[in-house]
């Protein structure tokens, strides 16, 4: 071998060892910056900690305002009504001795079939009733004219809760997701089977005098 020939192994040796400490060296400046990125990020969320919990909140009740959103309700009741009462700590009626009336009922599912475009029955949601009492406002009558097997249209939104209870067969602590219905109005179908008639009388207030247009 004379002077200006390279041993070809020494060459690649050589290469190899200035490909490690090409990497060493990457590797260096990728931890250099993974290290400042994360301290970066730390103080970040330190600065806005509060901002965060703020904005979680906000997003929370967001979600409690969709959950809450007043909708038209077309359901089938199935037992008789309970009449109870709460006395509000907080709010507008706080202090006072409220009625509540609760009601099982149901809402019928249904979907359609891709096949034959026809309903086809699917479980119903089971879900209570319920009408907290209002100023001028009869809850207890109400709740006499409630029949089970009725069919009714309920203005208002759908809250739900997990309960936790024991399996009276297993002995199992178990689950379950209960649905309330809060009503603001409730509205009776008059074409509804089963319905044979109203009784119902008009109440005289006072300047509430009603006259015929002129023809």
């Amino acid at each position: 071998m004379t002077e200006t020939e390279l041993d070809p192994e020494l060459i690649n040796e050589v290469a190899i060892y200035i490909t490690q400490l090409q990497l060493k060296r990457t590797q260096m400046i990728i931890k250099d910056k993974q290290a400042k990125a994360d301290a970066l990020e730390e103080k970040l969320n330190l600065l806005t900690k509060e901002k965060g919990e703020f904005k979680m909140a906000e997003n929370n009740e967001n979600e409690k305002n969709q959950s809450e959103k007043v909708q038209n309700y077309k359901i089938y009741i199935y037992q008789n009504p309970e009449m109870t009462t709460i006395v509000p700590k907080t709010g507008k009626n706080a202090g006072k001795t409220i009625d509540v009336m609760s009601v099982k009922a149901l809402h019928r599912n249904y979907e359609i079939n891709d096949t034959t475009g026809e309903f086809v029955k699917k479980d119903p949601t089971f879900m209570t009733l319920k009408k907290y009492g209002e100023e001028h406002e009869d809850l207890k009558q109400l709740s006499s004219l409630i029949k089970p097997g009725m069919q009714l249209r309920v203005n208002g939104y759908l809250t739900s809760h997990e309960y936790e209870f024991t399996d009276q067969k297993t002995g199992e602590l178990r689950k379950q997701t209960a649905i309330e219905l809060n009503a603001n109005s409730l509205m009776l179908d008059l074409s509804q089977q089963g319905l044979k008639s109203i009784t119902f009388e008009q109440q005289k207030r006072e300047n509430d005098k009603i006259q015929a247009p002129e023809l």
